[in-house]
């Protein structure tokens, strides 16, 4: 009893000096970082099978790898007979060379294939047009891991909508909190079973279903603490998740080559175990439950919030005829399917793509497994910055925003997937245009994303749940796609499955634009007659987390969202807070 009764203490000690340093930082600060941390794990984890199956599927050092490319991709060989051949016969078409041209047995053997094969080949300087019949040999790590990622896709299919009813009853910190340690937790029990074995496959379905909850929980605590004007800065945070895969490639691979397969399994648990601790510690589900706030505080922030917002256990049930049949719902979902669409294919096609044709293997560069994701973070913070400001100046409308931005999140990658195929020889090429792909899907989160919570904050788990479970579909079909669609480096089956992810982020951005929105919807409020759209503290309102004056000014725009030009603003107050 004496030795519980010392933890006890020491529990609370330790809850109390959390607490009251989130207070010296900021409460939001705080949370925002917990979050992004939070989804860096969450990353970690999506990313851990790959990194572990993958990095010891064979034995090849770089210098290995680098000659068995040179030897087996058929785009290398070929660009680089033609080349050759180009560097001796500048301007000459290879087929018209005569008897006294210098053929090489290499080449001839390449003709001799094509003839059996019936295939006809054109050499023009660098251009490939000629295509072999080869279907992409993929080894028992690369099976599983494409088995491990669909069941992992269909969990987190079908936890989201599920998630939302439960955060909405329970509390968005909860259901986080249990979504990263949940997924982290199970990690350990691979080890314990077999890696190639059925057991295997059944946690990483669990682990699924807790990674599709996390998203709508975080949707509900933007509603919860942000102003509307400052939301999509928050939600550009959930593109955290890509520094996750970032690390699972730089950390994951040389201590999987260091100490084996199951080393990475127990990093991850014992990474979210203090995650964990730290978020129960000092995270809360909405300012009025947080102990290091003032009534003051408190109060501020919630009136740039705006009333409109409904508490944790006061929810009413959503008015699900009027969500389903909602169109800016409906546009949610469409663009989120399209942008894991275009996700999936990005991290599945075009690096297999760069691996089989043009000799990239992720495992070996490290620019190319991190600075793609690195900048496709640093660009989904400085989009949902940039969108924030030019809302609170009145430059556009919230609905002129998101739309801006899906169509710079889902035609910019879709363009340049669909030049991949056609990029030609140098390797450099397809990888600058994969990196600049990755890096402008970063407008998704303050696009698509938060545009979920601006049509209705009092729902904002519920419709971001439906988008979601539209994203893990899209992401799941681009899986299929792309592992029925590869055949080694025939240009045209690359070029099918880029055109086909291009095609799809193209329709779904033009229906985005044609029926999305950034209006509060009226039936928000339909549930709660008592609440409606009313007026609300702007952005200059919201309380801020630094301990210095600051003039704050009070916009009366309502949080119904609409256009910023007829929002009439007036000074009312000077005042020190900090939250």
């Amino acid at each position: 009893m004496a030795v519980l009764g010392r933890l006890k203490r020491g529990s609370v000690q330790l809850q109390r000096a959390a607490i009251k340093a989130s207070g010296r930082i900021g409460v939001r600060r705080v949370m925002v970082g917990m979050v992004m941390l939070g989804l860096v794990l969450s990353g970690f984890l999506q990313q851990s099978a790959t990194v572990a199956l993958l990095t010891l599927s064979d034995h090849l050092s770089s210098v290995d790898f680098a000659e068995y490319v040179t030897n087996t991709s058929y785009v290398t060989r070929y660009c680089n007979s033609f080349n050759d051949t180009n560097e001796t016969n500048v301007g000459t078409d290879p087929e018209d060379a005569g008897p006294e041209d210098d053929i090489t047995e290499f080449e001839q053997e390449e003709d001799d294939s094509f003839a059996e094969n019936e295939t006809s080949h054109v050499g023009h300087g660098r251009h490939i047009v000629a295509d072999p019949d080869l279907k992409v040999p993929f080894s028992e790590e690369e099976d599983l891991d494409f088995r491990l990622r669909e069941v992992f896709l269909w969990g987190s299919l079908l936890a989201p909508l599920p998630s939302s009813r439960l955060a909405a009853k329970v509390g968005p910190v909860r259901v986080f909190g249990i979504s990263i340690l949940g997924a982290g937790a199970l990690a350990v029990l691979v080890p314990f079973g077999a890696w190639f074995s059925s057991y295997h496959i059944v946690i990483r379905f669990v682990q699924g279903l807790f990674t599709g909850c996390m998203w709508p929980a975080l949707h509900m605590l933007a509603a919860s603490w942000f102003p509307p004007l400052q939301r999509s800065g928050f939600v550009s945070c959930y593109s955290a998740v890509s520094l996750g895969y970032a690390a699972a490639g730089l950390l994951g691979t040389p201590l999987v080559l260091a100490l084996g397969r199951d080393s990475l399994c127990y990093l991850l648990a014992v990474l979210t175990l203090l995650w964990a601790t730290g978020w129960w510690l000092l995270v809360r589900d909405s300012p009025a439950e947080h102990p290091r706030l003032s009534s003051q505080q408190r109060h501020q922030l919630q009136r740039a919030i705006g009333p409109g917002v409904s508490a944790r256990n006061s929810v009413p049930p959503p008015p699900w005829r009027r969500i389903l049949t909602s169109l800016p719902v409906w546009a949610c979902a469409i663009a989120t399917l399209g942008s894991h669409w275009g996700q999936g294919t990005l991290q599945l096609a075009v690096t297999k793509y760069l691996m089989l044709v043009y000799g990239f293997a992720l495992r070996y560069d490290r620019v190319l497994s991190v600075l793609p994701h690195l900048g496709h973070f640093m660009a989904a913070l400085t989009f949902g910055r940039l969108v924030d400001h030019v809302r609170g100046k009145a430059l556009v409308s919230t609905t002129t925003a998101r739309k801006l931005l899906v169509y710079i999140s889902h035609f910019m990658p879709g363009a340049v997937l669909f030049v991949v195929g056609y990029s030609g020889c140098d390797p450099a090429t397809p990888a600058a245009l994969y990196t600049a792909a990755v890096v402008v899907s970063g407008a998704t989160a303050a696009g698509t994303y938060a545009s979920a919570v601006d049509i209705a904050p009092n729902f904002a788990g519920t419709v971001f749940g439906i988008s979601q479970t539209f994203g893990a579909a899209g992401n799941l079909a681009s899986s299929y796609v792309v592992k029925e669609g590869l055949h080694g480096s025939l240009p045209g089956s690359w070029r099918l499955v880029f055109g086909v992810a291009a095609f799809v982020l193209a329709l779904t951005a033009t229906v985005f634009m044609a029926i999305g929105s950034g209006t509060v919807q009226p039936w928000n409020y339909l549930a709660d007659h008592r609440t409606g759209p009313q007026e609300s503290a702007s952005e200059d309102e919201a309380v801020e987390e630094e301990p210095v004056a600051t003039s704050i000014e009070v916009d009366t725009a309502s949080t119904s969202q609409e256009s910023p030009e007829t929002s009439s603003k007036t000074k009312t107050a000077t005042m020190t807070t900090e939250v």
